[in-house]
């Protein structure tokens, strides 16, 4: 049963065999969200190709009048973490220097259980 889970974890991409980050970005705006949200994914892509998924409209996706949107990342588990962490952190100050997104917050959870 556990070897066949692990088979299973290893051909979806899924940890042990990688790394998991969830990007949860948000929003009192709906639209400013959608372009937010679209422009750091698709700038993940350009870097990272297919270990980043597009924007997904989670189950709960308004909690205290902010709009919620996550990208998930499914990271190699030899990729460096600190080499992630600085290209993350240098596509978000490129986005928080556009003052279109200034009302745009984002937060982190790595592996998250």
């Amino acid at each position: 049963m556990a070897k066949k889970q692990l088979e299973e974890r290893n051909v979806f991409r899924y940890p042990p065999y990688t790394r998991l980050i969830n990007i949860t970005v948000r929003s009192r705006d709906e639209r400013l969200l959608e372009s937010a949200s679209s422009y750091l994914s698709s700038r993940l892509q350009q870097s990272l190709g297919k270990a980043v998924s597009n924007p997904v409209i989670p189950t709960v996706s308004r909690v205290r009048l902010l709009h919620i949107r996550t990208i998930i990342l499914k990271i190699d588990i030899s990729y460096s973490i600190q080499k992630m962490r600085h290209l993350i952190d240098n596509i978000e100050q490129e986005i928080k220097h556009d003052t279109r997104f200034k009302n745009v917050s984002y937060y982190y959870d790595v592996d998250p259980q």
